[in-house]
């Protein structure tokens, strides 16, 4: 699993946390066996440690005191690998804190490739996609996007229809309460994994933008068909 894979799967999981107080239910034991599987992949001793707390969580009087353990464990995984990450010469790829003007050229430049339709998943998308992104893709092209619950929703549809009335180009967004990656997929082809929403990209963290091999592209590209149909308008 390439690094960047990893953060985006760790990442996931930070923001997916569930509620350890209701109980150790199969929420819970799905999240846990996600955590270890990633924890195993990037440091094995890190995931014994996990291991261990996570196994003192069934019937535990006070979770709270396990589940600090591994949240602990889970942030000193993603800081591993932002370190990493940050020391790699991937001119384009990753960017550290502070590389803003250099995450926003190069996520604008493959945007710029888009020939057919552009699909831009990102649950915290805000109005500033509109002049920031969608401005970058050619006219000719359809641009679709998924915003998630947390999104700032009648923000963003007033800039949609001002952006619709104004340039006439085919622009959707869509509202899914399910979703947690951030992701660009391309002319149904090319699919990126973005370290962060669009709106924090490196501001104060390493981020990246990673393309995927075309075998887990095919997947998260059917996956996503299928998400984009179930969602709804904003």
């Amino acid at each position: 699993m390439k690094p960047q894979i990893a953060l985006a799967k760790l990442r996931e999981l930070e923001e997916s946390l569930p509620d350890f107080e209701r109980g150790y239910a199969v929420p819970q034991m799905k999240w846990i066996a996600n955590l270890l599987a990633v924890a195993n992949i990037v440091d094995s001793q890190a995931a014994t440690s996990l291991r261990v707390a996570a196994g003192m969580l069934p019937g535990a009087l006070t979770p709270s005191t396990w589940v600090a353990q591994i949240l602990q464990g889970l942030y000193s995984l993603i800081a591993k690998l932002e370190h990493g990450l940050s020391q790699q010469q991937q001119p384009g790829s990753v960017f550290g804190p502070g590389a803003v003007y250099d995450f926003f050229v190069a996520l604008r430049d493959i945007l710029g490739s888009v020939r057919n339709r552009v699909l831009v998943v990102d649950p915290y998308l805000d109005a500033n996609v509109f002049d920031t992104y969608v401005s970058a893709v050619p006219s000719s092209a359809s641009v679709d996007m998924i915003l998630g619950p947390n999104a700032k929703k009648a923000e963003v549809k007033a800039a949609l229809e001002a952006f619709r009335q104004q340039t006439g180009r085919q622009v959707a967004v869509k509202r899914n309460n399910t979703i947690h990656d951030r992701i660009v997929i391309i002319d149904d082809g090319e699919c990126y994994v973005l370290g962060q929403s669009l709106k924090d990209a490196a501001k104060k963290s390493t981020t990246y933008i990673a393309p995927l091999p075309s075998e887990i592209a095919g997947l998260k590209r059917d996956a996503y068909a299928d998400v984009w149909l179930n969602s709804n308008d904003i």
